[in-house]
């Protein structure tokens, strides 16, 4: 439970929210614990063993095992120290903690003095998350010290990238390209956005779920990385402390491949497999969304002289002369308009000069993968290329078009053709205004803002002699994407869907036994 000092009963107890069984409805701050370890800051915490706890020091109180005293702090006992760990209150991501010392040795300290987190403790609006959902992704580095550890964990994932003798040649591999990537990550501004995207994203999908899905609600979002804190396993722990009653694993590949989503869901069998329990919630999956019609955008647009016929009840809109746009109804009887991918296509193709905008040719860019994963049956490709063409019907195709394929690794044969190789044969054929689409990618990492931006859009595009080049926007923090995202979580939800019909199917010639396990564990939960 939870050990408060005076000056934060002083300021409940008028609310009532401390008398009898209330107080533990309201307070469960239960020891967590944490994707990160917070000093205690600048100012020293008190003693919980001195007579003064929170005397003159109104913004400090302690979280302990033990009940809620409200007539003052209880002397916390040797044997009730605390983890070295950081508290977690799903109910109040607000809160903040710190770490502080006394003489029982940790104890973790709650510093509040947001206004709104008091309001909500008085009048007791905050309540237990029922629904969670585990945004799944490969992560990045948030500082440029993280590089080797998260490269370390990718070289040595079996599910992504399999090497002879792995154990010893993945070390080798993440400690050589370390430097490389380091130095990658400092043109970029040090570290990766993604875990801050993906905190946007969460954030506004639980708003909208909250909404839309009250039966289900609250709903909270939790982040779960494969090669960097908070790791899957990380995460799944957390939702279980937090007791949920449903857990959604949406992966935030929006085409399903057994190196990434793959690997994300098999990284939640093993979690249960390892520690040799049974889930205590109802879990199912969001495995993939390679078509989702928010995704792609309802907007259909032509590139020829002259707008379209204005149909009753459907506006037309006019971003440049002989470049109309006609918007369509949604399936859900709710407006298109300009959204998601192909709404960044078309801003970025307003950039380029008029004269030359029917030539651009787009290349939709996707991350590569090695032919023997591809060989196996691994549907990875025909997602992307679903993708691809849904969103060129949208466009009319309206341009020319090809899907490429970035950041390849090593000798082996992977998919082709290459991203550079693509942007250096169409300048030698005098193709040289080109944009550049991160179709695989929702929100930007070091693949779009190095790769697309730097290496090929500055770079290469000087070594080729490109005339115009542009890279259109990740869906970053894009309402409508956080729109999308809540709309997929509701749907799932209301269908009552363990997992996709795909993935009851293994590759047919898969090599891996965890997948056919990981694959049996969500198709057998029963909601």
């Amino acid at each position: 439970m939870v050990l408060v000092g005076t000056n934060m009963a002083a300021a409940l107890r008028p609310a009532g929210v401390l008398l009898r069984d209330r107080r533990q409805e309201l307070l469960i701050l239960t020891v967590r614990s944490a994707i990160k370890r917070m000093d205690a800051g600048k100012r020293p915490a008190p003693d919980p063993g001195s007579g003064d706890f929170g005397a003159g020091n109104s913004e400090w109180y302690m979280v302990a095992q033990g009940p809620v005293s409200h007539g003052g702090a209880s002397r916390v006992q040797p044997q009730q120290q605390l983890p070295q760990k950081q508290p977690n209150v799903p109910e109040a991501p607000d809160l903040k903690f710190s770490r502080g010392t006394g003489h029982i040795g940790y104890f973790w300290v709650l510093n509040i003095r947001d206004d709104e987190v008091m309001r909500k403790l008085k009048l007791g609006e905050i309540r237990k998350p029922k629904t969670g959902i585990l945004m799944l992704n490969m992560g990045g580095p948030e500082t440029v010290g993280e590089v080797h550890d998260f490269l370390l964990r990718l070289f040595l994932d079996r599910d992504l990238i399999t090497l002879p003798v792995q154990n010893k040649l993945g070390p080798f591999i993440a400690k050589r390209r370390t430097p490389k990537i380091q130095e990658q990550y400092r043109r970029i501004g040090g570290g990766s956005p993604i875990k801050m995207w993906t905190s946007k994203q969460g954030e506004g999908m639980v708003k909208l779920l909250d909404e839309l899905s009250p039966h289900t609600a609250p709903h909270k979002y939790y982040i779960g990385f494969r090669y960097v804190h908070p790791l899957t396993e990380e995460a799944v722990e957390e939702m279980e402390r937090d007791g949920l009653e449903r857990a959604i694993a949406f992966t935030q590949y929006p085409q399903y491949s057994c190196s990434t989503t793959g690997s994300s869901l098999n990284a939640i069998y093993r979690y249960y497999n390892e520690v040799g329990k049974k889930p205590t919630m109802k879990w199912s999956t969001i495995d993939r969304w390679p078509t989702h019609p928010l995704l792609i955008q309802f907007a259909l647009c032509w590139v020829q002289s002259g707008p379209p016929e204005p149909q009753p009840g459907l506006p037309v809109l006019l971003l440049e002369p002989g470049l109309p746009v006609l918007l369509l109804e949604a399936s859900d009887g709710k407006r298109g308009g300009f959204q998601c991918f192909a709404d960044h296509i078309l801003k970025e193709l307003d950039h380029f000069p008029l004269e030359k905008r029917r030539e651009v040719v787009i290349l939709f860019s996707a991350h590569s993968l090695p032919m023997s994963v591809v060989n196996r049956g691994d549907p990875y490709p025909q997602e992307v290329g679903a993708t691809v063409q849904r969103v060129m019907e949208k466009l009319g195709f309206s341009n020319p078009y090809r899907l490429v394929w970035q950041s390849k690794v090593g000798p082996m044969p992977w998919l082709g053709p290459l991203t550079d190789e693509a942007i250096r044969g169409l300048c030698e054929r005098g193709r040289k205004n080109i944009l550049l689409v991160p179709i695989a990618f929702t929100s930007d990492h070091i693949e779009t803002l190095y790769e697309l931006d730097i290496e090929y859009s500055q770079v290469l595009a000087n070594e080729c002699g490109v005339e115009n080049i542009r890279r259109a926007e990740s869906l970053n923090g894009n309402p409508l994407f956080s729109k999308a995202l809540a709309d997929l979580v509701h749907s799932h939800i209301q269908s009552n869907e363990r997992c996709s019909t795909q993935l009851t199917l293994s590759c047919p010639l898969c090599v891996n036994p965890v997948c056919r396990e990981t694959k049996s564990f969500f198709s057998s939960q029963q909601l």
